[in-house]
This record gives structure tokens, C-alpha cells and sequence, in this order.
């Protein structure tokens, strides 16, 4: 019950959440920046041969303005027999954010290989902007190598970009505005009266639910604190019955109904059963529908009970022994049951 109320009460509060989200989503998007660079304009080409390899990187447009993505091309080609190792990918390049990320590679005709990196960069600020070295690894593996196996590098030059201001060289002087006073509230147009029965119904809601989580939760504890207290009731009575002393042959019947008796009522407390008319059978099954209790604790239920009314019905005088083992088995039966129940309510 408790774990119900929980899930509508966080259900609600989630209904409760989106309800912004809702309401904006009628607004007009913002329409998403464009980071297709501009292929116009005179590109910045720089190129570095080692043995078999040369490297070509390319930055287009060579003058960008602030706010303009620049392509950057890295290109490999090698002669046959020669393995290319490209950078690996990273999220930035120097001060520059990779905004898109292409590679390619493959092999020509002639067995020469080739392979290609474009990059989509995002300027950081106006000025003039470094694009770092950029390291092309390679292996040669041809016959007249002469480090054969061996992983060679290549090492491109630095790149200069100047990026444009998108302010004019003439500067510009901006002056703030005054502050303006306190807006006016606004007020509902005639004959209008703002909508808020929404808002205390989700209010009246909120505090229905709360009420119940509390109340159940009152009640559960009330139900935890009877159940502890039926068992310090019977125990305490059994203590008592045991300090009096065995009994006498013309106390057996009365020193068995009391034992009895105490039993039933810790099971009626203790468990909400309501047979006070009941006969000891009629007892029994509805005691055994208790969840949790366990076999053995059946067994020694029926034992006492039979044997008390062995006593008070069929006349039977137990001895000694036999009185002190009911008042053994009564206290078992209360004590173990107890815990056992308790554990699994626990759980």
C-alpha cells in the first residue's frame, strides 16, 4: 500500500515537471548554426616530403573571420610497398575545436597508397591563430629500403592563420543604455479572470496523497508497536504463571485454562484474530493461516492446546513433568514464533 502511494505521488511530480516543457514547445526554434566551411577564397598550402611520403596540409580560407569554420585538410601519399600511419582523432587540435571529422584512404593504380584527414575547425578568437605541427607516421617496407620496418615520421609545418575581426578597424564605442524603472504588473484584461483552479487541484491533490502516505505509515507503526507489545504481555504472564509454581492436583484445570488462555490472547493481539467463542480445532486453522508461521511452531501450538483441553474437558490429571513441559512449550511458542514473524515482516 505505502509503495503505491509512492509511485503516484512521484508520478504526479513528475506530470508536474514537464508541464514547462509543455508550454514551450510551441516557440520557434532557434535556427541552427551553419559549420560548412567557406570554400572561397585563397587557401594556405604547405608541404614536407621525407624519403617516400609527402605530406600536404591545407587551410581554407587562408584569412577566415571570427566566427567562419575553417577546412583543414591533411594529405598523405606514398610509394608502393610503403604502410601510412595517420594522427589519431582528438576533440581539438591546438586551440581549435573539431567541430566535423572525415578520413579517407586507399590505394592508386600503380600500388601507391594515399590516405586523408579533413577537419572542420571552429576559431577560437580574432588574430592570429597557430595551426600546430601535425605528426604523419610511416613504415617502408620496400626492398631497397634503407630502414626497412622501421616507423618513420613526418612532420608538417605549422600553419598561420589571420582571422578577421567581425568588428570595423575603425572600433566601435558602445554605451549602455540607462536603466529602466520597475515594469508595471501586469494586469488580466477585462472581464478576465486568470485560470488558477489547475494549480490548487494538483495542490489539493498533493496534500490528499500526502495525507494517505502519512496515514498508512501511522497506522503501520501502531500495528508494530501492538504486535510488540502483545508479546511483552504474554511473556509477562507466563513469567508469572511459571513463578507460582507447578500445580496442584486441584489446580490443574484452572493452571491449564490460564495457560491456554494466554496463548490465544497473544495470538488474537498479536495478529488481529478475532475468536473468543472459537473451539480449540476452529482455533487451530485459523491460526495456521498466518503467513510465516512455521511447521514446528503448528506443531507446538496444537500440542499445548490439545493437552489443555485434554485436562479441562476429558478430566486428565498430568503430572509434574507434563505441566512443566506445557509451560516450556508455551514459552517456545511465543518466543520463537515471535522472532521468526518478526524477521519475515522485516523483509
Amino acid at each position: 500500500m505505502t509503495k503505491k502511494l509512492i509511485i503516484v505521488l512521484l508520478l504526479v511530480l513528475l506530470v508536474l515537471s514537464l508541464l514547462p516543457l509543455a508550454c514551450s514547445s510551441n516557440e520557434e526554434a532557434a535556427p541552427e548554426p551553419s559549420w560548412e566551411a567557406d570554400t572561397k577564397g585563397e587557401p594556405l598550402v604547405k608541404t614536407t616530403t621525407v624519403g617516400p611520403v609527402t605530406v600536404t596540409v591545407t587551410a581554407l580560407p587562408a584569412a577566415p573571420k571570427l566566427g567562419d569554420p575553417v577546412l583543414l585538410t591533411l594529405e598523405a601519399k606514398a610509394e608502393p610497398g610503403v604502410e601510412l600511419h595517420m594522427p589519431a582523432f582528438g576533440e581539438q587540435l591546438g586551440r581549435f575545436n573539431i567541430v566535423d571529422y572525415k578520413p579517407d584512404s586507399g590505394t592508386n593504380a600503380d600500388d601507391s597508397s594515399y590516405a586523408s584527414q579533413t577537419y572542420t575547425l571552429d576559431l577560437p578568437m580574432s588574430g592570429k591563430q597557430r595551426i600546430p605541427q601535425l605528426l604523419v607516421e610511416f613504415v617502408d617496407n620496400r626492398k631497397d629500403s634503407p630502414t626497412p620496418g622501421e616507423l618513420m615520421e613526418v612532420l608538417t609545418d605549422e600553419l598561420t592563420l589571420e582571422v578577421e575581426s567581425v568588428l570595423p578597424e575603425s572600433g566601435v564605442t558602445v554605451q549602455l543604455r540607462p536603466l529602466r524603472g520597475p515594469l508595471d504588473e501586469l494586469e488580466a484584461l477585462p472581464g478576465e479572470e486568470p485560470v488558477r483552479w489547475p494549480y490548487y487541484a494538483v495542490g489539493a491533490l498533493l496534500l490528499v496523497l500526502l495525507a494517505g502516505f502519512l496515514f498508512v505509515l501511522i497506522q503501520r507503526r501502531a500495528l508494530e508497536r501492538a504486535k510488540e507489545s502483545a508479546f511483552d504481555v504474554a511473556l509477562k504472564k507466563l513469567l508469572a504463571l511459571q513463578a507460582q509454581g507447578l500445580p496442584e492436583p486441584d489446580e490443574v484445570d484452572d493452571w491449564y485454562v490460564a495457560l491456554s488462555d494466554i496463548v490465544r490472547r497473544y495470538l488474537e493481539a498479536r495478529y488481529g484474530l478475532r475468536a473468543p467463542e472459537l473451539t480449540t480445532q476452529e482455533f487451530l486453522l485459523l491460526a495456521y493461516d498466518i503467513e510465516g508461521l512455521e511447521a514446528k511452531h503448528r506443531a507446538l501450538l496444537s500440542s499445548l492446546l490439545e493437552r489443555a483441553d485434554r485436562v479441562k474437558f476429558a478430566r486428565y490429571l498430568p503430572q509434574s513433568d507434563e505441566s512443566r513441559e506445557a509451560i516450556e512449550t508455551a514459552r517456545r511458542f511465543i518466543e520463537e514464533s515471535n522472532a521468526t514473524l518478526s524477521q519475515g515482516g522485516a523483509a
